[in-house]
């Protein structure tokens, strides 16, 4: 059976929610901004950012404010795709290449930027599996607390649409989103499995988003069909 894991603290953003009180009244600002505020990250380092970094670090260093924790995990299921499709035209048009945009192209980008802004030396790990990306970093985040009981842990989820040429193969996500959890290792808490080969209806909507919902307003348990596996997330009594 799984191990429990209770969320301490929480950070979200998307597009018109830029605080946790736009996420616990369910409000939205106008006009919505795509691209977050990113006031926790000083104004040189962000001007040289992806709209996707900001929106990565902008709700961890939320979080970290409180608490540092002992391990970062950051998860995105396309990482930096936008900024890598950028260089890619360049390249076809045999135009230069911006170093910065090929030093922050790789999947590992906000976890590195993350510690350099904090100048933390905390281990971190940037995960990326696909339609799964959400619950498999859930899995990491287990594995090690079930090792490190004493200690806590933050999971970063962000991502935002592909560029253009990319839709017709992975329409998801439908626009930026992005969720900070800190988490610890607890008697009883959240618990997630999984199932093989449902044969249930495919979800709606991104795994981190349904369950930041299912987080504020919890039910008896969270279940996501996504590809060939159901996965389960449910709370303790």
């Amino acid at each position: 059976m799984s191990i429990a894991l209770r969320v301490v603290d929480w950070e979200a953003w998307a597009p018109g929610k830029e605080s946790k009180h736009d996420w616990l009244d369910n409000q939205i600002a106008e006009p919505a901004s795509p691209i977050p505020g990113a006031k926790k990250i000083p104004p040189m380092q962000r001007r040289r950012m992806s709209p996707l970094t900001k929106s990565a670090l902008q709700p961890a260093l939320e979080l970290c404010e409180q608490q540092m924790p002992d391990y970062a995990i950051f998860a995105s299921r396309h990482g930096e795709m936008p900024r890598t499709y950028q260089l890619l035209c360049a390249i076809d048009d045999l135009e230069p290449l911006s170093p910065t945009a090929f030093s922050q192209s790789v999947h590992n980008t906000a976890a590195g930027l993350f510690n350099i802004l904090k100048k933390s030396q905390i281990p971190t790990n940037s995960i990326a599996a696909g339609v799964d990306t959400f619950p498999r970093a859930w899995q990491e985040a287990q594995a090690y607390l079930a090792c490190h009981p004493d200690r806590s842990l933050m999971l970063v989820y962000f991502d935002e649409p592909l560029p253009v040429p990319y839709l017709e193969f992975c329409p998801e996500p439908k626009s930026p989103f992005s969720l900070a959890l800190h988490l610890v290792a607890a008697p009883a808490g959240i618990r997630l499995s999984q199932q093989q080969e449902s044969a249930g209806q495919e979800s709606s909507g991104l795994h981190p988003r349904l369950f930041l919902e299912w987080l504020l307003k919890p039910s008896e348990s969270l279940r996501i069909q996504k590809s060939s596996r159901l996965w389960v997330w449910s709370q303790d009594a």
